[in-house]
């Protein structure tokens, strides 16, 4: 029997900061259609930072796989893995636990 990977609950998300932001902010690219990390830190920083729910948005990440998109004021590139490492783009998010 195959066993499927536990999904969070994303019950959180209705308290989140971004809850009715126009999902294709996070995702910024730049005219040839590679990431714009300065606009990914300006959308992190208006979004991300101060968000109540930055943890469990975090958890979210990691646990579903987050790709090519700003979540939780990080940047989660493309990769082969099932857990690419993100890139933080808020200064508070360097020593943040992954969980």
């Amino acid at each position: 029997m195959t066993r499927l990977a536990a999904v969070p609950n994303l019950g959180w998300q209705e308290h989140a900061a971004c809850r009715d932001a126009n999902p294709s902010v996070f995702s910024p690219v730049d005219d040839r259609g590679r990431v714009d990390l300065d606009q990914a830190r300006h959308v992190a920083h208006t979004w991300c930072a101060g968000c109540p729910v930055i943890t469990q948005c975090r958890t979210s990440a990691l646990v579903l796989g987050a790709q090519e998109i700003v979540q939780a004021g990080a940047w989660w590139p493309l990769s082969t893995s099932r857990n690419p490492e993100p890139v933080n783009l808020l200064d508070n998010l360097d020593g943040m636990d992954a969980a």
